[in-house]
């Protein structure tokens, strides 16, 4: 790369260097030139024969690099070397090569139009010169310029599409591996989801009841059992939560699909009693019709309003209300805490709102009036799966 004075950078120029075939096949068209030319030139205009011929083929040597320039120049030449000492035969063959890679080479419509006319003047040029009125050479010499413009609109075709195919080809892989990075993302925060969900709300579990029983009882022998329980729980939650961060994806959407539905929330709150809150549950949804999706997210929702009860609120109550109004399965649940911060649910606080949007639902959570923490959602019924 050179640079000029005051930092300015200059790119270098590239030059297509000419190959070692379009030079072979520059002096083979020169030699078959001269051939046709020397026979019946006089000795005088053997000199003239030799330099027309060359003039006229040299431009081959560049025809990849320059096929409509390199086509005009071999024409003017050939006629050239016609009009001294008529190679008509030799002369189409050199156009022939110089029309065949303008066809392949330069942009279609416009190849076959400029090859197509040039060639048609070249063979007009041998009729009108060579003056013989020899129809089926004239006839046979406009189907080889002619054909040789075909051949490589063929050879383009087919090079057009093998490359077409090839890029389809790469496309479907690129498609693939990115449909494998989306089921692994996806894979990821269904992990995610089922950590929170499922090991978090046991291990909130573990470590209140530890806590409650080592705090009423603290002379009781297996206390010094129970605080270690209570903060190796308290570790394991931390440590469950750096694994989550690693896990979780912010863009990838959330799953709609958790093992529990509404029929196992008794038990969700026989376990927040058992943990020591004063947990009430009023479930009105009978005759409704609830899709699975609808019924495990309001599950997973509850769930995790309820530990997010028990791990951050220092709530003795909480209250959850479950019912279908104006086509929408309507959840409320409520705690006397004493609030706290949407940042203090961490994972799970986005766990719900991604679950509610996912199905086109609503949801909302903060401080209520009285005190406390409110959780609402709105999931519609119609929400697809």
């Amino acid at each position: 790369m050179a640079t000029r004075a005051g930092g300015s950078t200059v790119l270098p120029v590239r030059i297509r260097t000419p190959s070692v075939v379009d030079v072979a096949l520059a002096v083979a068209a020169a030699t078959a030139l001269i051939a046709s030319g020397v026979g019946t030139a006089s000795a005088g205009r053997v000199t003239l024969v030799v330099v027309l011929a060359v003039a006229a083929a040299t431009p081959l040597a560049c025809r990849r690099q320059a096929p409509i320039a390199t086509l005009f120049l071999v024409s003017a030449g050939l006629i050239a070397c016609i009009a001294v000492f008529s190679p008509y035969w030799a002369a189409i063959g050199v156009a022939m090569v110089a029309l065949y890679t303008v066809s392949v080479e330069g942009d279609r419509r416009r190849s076959l139009l400029v090859g197509a006319i040039t060639g048609i003047a070249i063979v007009s040029a041998i009729a009108l010169l060579q003056a013989t009125g020899n129809v089926p050479e004239g006839a046979t010499r406009l189907l080889l310029v002619l054909g040789a413009l075909v051949v490589g609109d063929t050879v383009r075709s087919r090079g057009a599409l093998r490359q077409a195919v090839a890029e389809r080809a790469a496309q479907r892989q690129r498609e693939r591996e990115q449909a494998a990075l989306l089921r692994l993302e996806e894979e990821r925060l269904r992990i995610a989801r089922e950590l929170h969900d499922s090991v978090a709300h046991a291990l909130v579990g573990i470590n209140v009841r530890a806590g409650v029983a080592a705090h009423l009882d603290p002379d009781r022998e297996g206390a010094a059992a129970l605080t270690e329980i209570q903060h190796a729980s308290a570790q394991a939650l931390n440590e469950l939560r750096a694994t989550l961060d690693l896990l979780r994806e912010p863009a990838a959407e959330a799953p709609v699909r958790p093992a529990q539905d509404l029929s196992a929330l008794p038990e969700l709150f026989a376990q927040a009693q058992a943990n020591g809150l004063d947990a009430q549950l009023e479930l009105d949804a009978d005759g409704a019709t609830i899709t699975s999706s609808i019924a495990q997210a309001a599950y997973r929702i509850v769930q995790e309003s309820l530990t997010n009860v028990l791990r951050h609120a220092h709530a003795t109550k909480a209250h959850a209300r479950i019912r279908v109004q104006d086509g929408c399965l309507e959840i409320d649940v409520t705690d006397n805490g004493r609030g706290g911060s949407p940042s203090d649910a961490g994972h799970g606080l986005t766990g719900m709102t991604e679950r509610a949007h996912a199905l086109g639902g609503q949801i909302a959570a903060g401080p209520a009036d009285n005190g406390g923490w409110h959780v609402t959602a709105s999931l519609p019924l119609a929400a697809k799966r």
